[in-house]
């Protein structure tokens, strides 16, 4: 078996390559939030209800005071089943739940609008 040799500055690009991945994790996930959260806002609350639009950075934190509003399960006791769950569930749901989200309704108010302006065109 090869031995690896860590040397300082491999741990420091290690280190600070992991720190790189949950930043750039985060600021995706958020971004796919926020428009996720003001597209749908603006199609449906806003009409309905009569309340402005959002912008992404408003949706955003928004939907970070539900987050906190509706806690954390207590379920997961251990810490490598924490760990995992983390691993499997949360990453995934952050970053592609808005999107499939914005795509399905797109798909159905967008087509919807799309059509009418062309009907109204022609």
């Amino acid at each position: 078996m090869s031995k690896i040799d860590l040397t300082p500055g491999a741990v420091v690009s290690l280190l600070f390559g992991g720190i790189m991945v949950i930043v750039l994790t985060l600021v995706w996930g958020g971004f796919w939030s926020g428009l996720a959260l003001s597209t749908l806002w603006g199609w449906f609350v806003v009409p309905v209800f009569k309340l402005p639009a959002l912008t992404i950075l408003e949706a955003y934190g928004l939907a970070l005071v539900v987050q906190v509003a509706k806690g954390t399960s207590n379920n997961i006791e251990k810490s490598e089943e924490l760990a995992s769950a983390i691993a499997k569930g949360s990453g995934f749901r952050q970053q592609f739940q808005p999107c499939c989200c914005w795509l399905a309704a797109w798909r159905r108010v967008g087509c919807d609008n799309y059509a009418d302006n062309v009907q109204q065109r022609g």
